[in-house]
């Protein structure tokens, strides 16, 4: 912004200058103030350009400053010591200032033209010197001599007088030579050129006017020095001033049109001066002189002009030529070369308008054409001639407008260049269009060498290609007779090329594939064009190889005349693509089909069994405590175990069925063509037979068991649906305790309806407050007192009222959520007894049982919530008994020894419920920190009668007092078994004899009145 700002306002100062030096006229005052305003301000412009735009060489910037520096002095001086002071100076300040001012101004332009002329540039120099002779003589004649013959003896003021137009010629001199050298390009050479002009013409009519006594200062002449000073420092804040002193690299030194011109001007200076001398004493001899001295200067001037232009002319068509040919060289085809040699000959001619250029690639002469040249020797030359002369139009050299130009391209005709022109060729114009077309012969022999070569290496390459080409490239007869055959036989087939080439194709082609094959050959020889196959050929071994095949019909070729069949090999390709299809639909473990698989053979099945009597069944296999094997053996065990169970049940089907693994442990049996479900069943029963007898994997004996579910498809379901419905069946047989089958009927579809039902409102009742908890007292036997209560959860559906624990609690293992609802049931139970405690006198000591699922024993979190749980109720741990099932314990036994381990450091009491009926031996006891065993109702229903219960349950009693342990018999409803279990000691009983579960609200009433008697 800065800088456009300064440029304006020195524009709006330059356009100002005239016309405030014409409004001073007669104020001496003012008028050397603006001339010493505008001095220093051109003085500044060039000291603020170093800041501005920070040129390469500062040298001559300065040298500028200082020369306006200088000039603006002595204006200053002569305000000061004669308007202001009334003195007269012994000399002119102005000159004396313009004496000292020049010289430094002329350094500075002589410093720009050394850094733009690299070298020593004497054409530059001699020019410059001749126009500096003319004006020094021009000087010398009309201003210092005069001022000489005034004042012949030499004083300071002539002295000063004199050093003025001296002066001015230097400073002239040292312009001519910035402005002759160009070169420098941009606004700052052109301003400083024509300001440094105005100053040099100003003073020099300043002088001479003075001198003759006819210039006024004040006038528009006299403002027109300070114009020229004004463009100098306006040359100076241009941005284009750093270019000045930019060193060039290959300077131009030819003579340039405005170089001829100053000499043109300069040369006539002296002879006119001589003529102007001689005008007061004419004689014919000064006459003759004066005039013969003008005339050779002229025909000088004219002579260099004609040179200068001819030479200039030269070097353009050098140039074009030069910058032409590389493009004739990359051109690769005839019709490049053909457009460029046309573009080329037209620039040469100066454009279409001064000439018609045509450029023909035949060898026939144009015979529309008059006044023909042709350029070029030789033979085609000499035809060329001799058929425009038969013709009547061969012209001649300096006459013709038509120029025709053999092209010869290896001692034969290749082409015609024709040039029409307006006017009759110049030598050099005829000389540039010969080289041209020597360049053209150049560059199409070059291209046709190149066509040669690569038309040798395309066939070399082709011929490597196909030699060592890993496909099979053979070319046959159209009876399939083998004519040639590549090296890649060997590596294909095992045969030799000189085995294979004689014999037939059918041959080799595998019996399946041979009539279509063949036929799909002859077929080609006889409609042409090419074929696309896939077959297979023999090897030299009997093995057979797939190779996708293509044979096109090449028999009106000449350098073929065959059949050529060309054969890639896909055998490896096409054996894994049938692996991995066998891989997409097969289990990678046991081998059978899977899901995927299996359920497409369903669909098909059943899209049969609409057109037949017979019917299909699939069968739903699902091994039993599969889980076990995994936890206690391991995963690789369990691999191994499902490999057996795979290799039984593909021993039970028939060809036409198929066995499948559907995941994890789960299998599938199609059955097409039964009869109907009892075929189906006995089926089912082989299976399970197979299953029962043991199984040993690595040196460990397992029996397995399964539950199987059966159905029986009919046209119109999909294989979804019949997978679904056995499905069903088969958990209906695992509820009931596996190691079974099960048909499906539709009610098992509607009630596994109801527990999908049930299992998305079990996810929404502990949201809704849908539960609630019981409690049924554990009683001492011997006294009858209530030593505590276990809480038990009750659901009560809002539609289907109350639900069994038995059905909803595993649905809440199923769904995950046991592990939230078994936290709220510990929450609440606590609460409750501690409610209790603090209430009934009678329950001061009485302690709470809270059933534990294995998934929350399993828990990281558990001890926390445990923990948790405690502290916010204020509940003694040891009044708090945690419950858990048997068949729990032995589910990552390790796991369970350390949770049960950090439950007893917290001081809450361990129960075993459902004792007996699990898988645990009583070793395992000495493992587990337990402090209560609770013998399940099956042992405890029959023991008043049935002595071998009763024995057991006595053995139980006995060992769980050897360990220190209390014991609990659950489900006691006849005071004959109450009786018979505190014979046996048992110390604690639970059951409807003492009491059913109860809500709440009615626990304090029971712990203030007594229970049935137990005595």
């Amino acid at each position: 912004m800065l800088r456009s700002l300064a440029y304006l306002g020195s524009a709006a100062a330059v356009v100002a200058l005239p016309i405030a030096g014409l409004l001073e006229r007669g104020q001496p005052l003012r008028s050397s103030a603006i001339a010493a305003g505008v001095a220093s301000a051109a003085a500044l412009f060039a000291l603020v350009s170093l800041r501005l735009h920070r040129p390469a060489e500062r040298g001559p910037w300065r040298l500028i400053a200082l020369a306006f520096a200088v000039l603006g002095t002595g204006v200053a001086a002569r305000w000061v010591y004669v308007v202001h002071g009334g003195h007269s100076l012994p000399f002119s300040s102005r000159s004396l200032a313009a004496a000292i001012a020049y010289p430094i101004l002329g350094i500075a332009l002589f410093t720009f033209t050394r850094r733009r002329t690299a070298g020593r540039d004497w054409a530059g120099v001699i020019d410059a010197t001749l126009i500096t002779i003319g004006a020094a003589v021009a000087s010398w004649t009309f201003i210092m001599a005069r001022i000489w013959d005034v004042s012949p003896s030499l004083t300071l003021g002539s002295a000063v007088a004199l050093a003025h137009p001296a002066a001015t010629v230097v400073l002239f001199a040292l312009a001519v030579r910035f402005i002759v050298t160009g070169g420098h390009g941009g606004r700052a050479y052109v301003l400083l050129a024509v300001g440094s002009t105005l100053l040099i013409a100003a003073d020099a009519i300043d002088s001479l006017g003075t001198i003759r006594g006819w210039f006024t200062p004040g006038t528009v002449l006299d403002s027109f020095g300070l114009v020229g000073i004004a463009l100098v420092g306006l040359a100076a804040l241009d941005s284009s001033m750093t270019r000045l002193t930019e060193s060039v690299d290959d300077p131009d030194h030819r003579v340039s049109r405005r170089g001829l011109a100053l000499l043109a001007v300069a040369a006539p200076v002296a002879p006119a001066l001589v003529a102007a001398r001689a005008l007061g004493t004419v004689t014919p001899t000064t006459i003759i002189a004066v005039a013969a001295a003008v005339a050779v200067g002229a025909l000088v001037i004219a002579r260099s002009v004609a040179l200068v232009s001819g030479y200039e002319r030269a070097l353009r068509l050098e140039h074009l030529l030069r910058d032409g040919a590389p493009r004739l060289v990359v051109a690769r085809t005839r019709e490049e070369i053909a457009a460029v040699t046309t573009e080329l000959a037209t620039a040469l001619v100066g454009g279409g308008r001064e000439a018609f250029v045509d450029f023909n690639l035949g060898v026939s002469p144009p015979t529309d054409v008059k006044d023909v040249l042709v350029v070029g020797g030789g033979e085609t030359g000499s035809w060329l001639r001799g058929e425009y002369r038969q013709a009547g139009v061969l012209g001649r050299v300096g006459s013709a407008h038509t120029l025709v130009f053999p092209i010869v391209v290896k001692d034969r005709a290749a082409g015609i260049l024709r040039v029409a022109a307006r006017r009759s060729p110049s030598a050099a114009l005829r000389d540039a269009l010969l080289t041209l077309t020597a360049q053209v012969s150049a560059a199409l022999e070059g291209a046709d060498r190149a066509d040669d070569i690569l038309e040798r290496r395309s066939e070399a390459r082709f011929r490597s290609l196909v030699q060592n080409s890993k496909d099979l490239i053979a070319v046959i007869e159209p009876d399939l007779t083998i004519r040639f055959i590549t090296p890649s036989a060997r590596s294909m087939l095992g045969f030799g090329p000189n085995e294979l080439v004689g014999t037939r194709l059918d041959t080799l082609l595998h019996p399946e594939e041979l009539e279509q094959t063949t036929a799909l050959v002859r077929e080609q020889a006889k409609a042409g064009g090419s074929a696309e196959f896939e077959f297979r050929l023999m090897q030299k071994d009997g093995e057979w190889r797939t190779v996708e095949g293509a044979i096109a019909n090449l028999l009106d070729d000449i350098s073929v005349r065959g059949l050529v069949l060309t054969a890639h090999d896909v055998t490896d390709r096409r054996l894994l693509e049938t692996e991995l299809a066998r891989q997409a639909f097969h289990d990678s473990l046991t081998g059978l089909p899977n899901r995927a698989l299996f359920s497409d053979r369903v669909t098909h099945a059943l899209d049969r069994v609409g057109r037949t009597t017979r019917s299909v069944a699939v069968l739903f296999i699902d091994v039993d405590d599969f889980k076990t094997v995994n936890d206690s053996l391991g995963h690789s065990m369990g691999d191994e175990l499902l490999v057996a169970v795979g290799g039984r049940l593909r021993g039970c089907l028939r060809a036409a069925d198929t066995g499948a693994r559907l995941g994890g442990d789960e299998f599938g049996v199609l059955l097409e063509d039964v009869g109907g479900v009892g075929a189906a069943i006995e089926v089912a029963e082989r299976i399970l037979d197979a299953l029962r007898r043991p199984v040993v994997l690595t040196d460990t004996e397992l029996l397995v068991r399964a539950s199987i579910g059966i159905v029986v498809g009919r046209s119109g379901q999909t294989s979804g649906e019949l997978l679904r419905n056995a499905d069903v069946a088969m958990y209906k047989g695992k509820r009931q305790g596996g190691n079974c089958f099960e048909v499906f009927e539709p009610a098992m579809h509607a009630a596994a309806l109801a527990r999908l039902e049930l299992k998305a409102d079990l996810e929404r009742a502990l949201a809704n407050n849908e539960f609630h908890l019981v409690y049924q007292p554990i009683v001492e036997l011997g006294d009858g007192s209530i030593s505590g209560l276990e809480a038990l959860l009750r659901w009560t559906h809002p539609t289907r009222g109350a639900i069994s624990p038995v059905e909803f609690i595993p649905l809440a293992e199923e769904t995950g959520l046991i592990p939230e609802i078994g936290h709220w049931v510990l929450e609440r139970a606590c609460e409750q007894a501690v409610v209790w405690q603090a209430t009934i006198p009678a329950g001061s000591r009485l302690s709470i049982s809270v059933n534990l699922a294995g998934r929350q024993l399993q828990s990281a979190g558990l001890i926390g919530e445990v923990t948790e749980v405690i502290n916010r109720t204020g509940i003694d741990p040891h009044d708090l008994m945690l419950e858990i099932t048997e068949s729990t314990l032995m589910d990552e036994v390790e796991l369970v020894v350390t949770r049960l381990a950090e439950l007893k450091r917290l001081g809450v009491r361990i129960a075993v419920d459902d004792f007996g009926t699990g898988f645990s031996s009583l070793s395992y006891l000495q493992r587990f920190p337990v402090d209560v065993l609770k013998i399940a109702k099956e042992f405890v229903d029959e023991i008043a009668t049935e002595q071998r219960d009763a024995r057991l349950v006595e053995a139980v009693i006995k060992i769980a007092g050897s360990l220190d342990l209390r014991t609990v018999a659950e489900g006691i409803e006849l005071q004959e078994q109450c009786d018979r279990l505190r014979e046996l000691g048992c110390m604690l009983g639970q059951g409807y004899l003492f009491a059913r579960p109860m809500l709440p609200e009615a626990v304090p009433d029971l712990l203030h009145r007594p229970l049935q008697s137990v005595a």
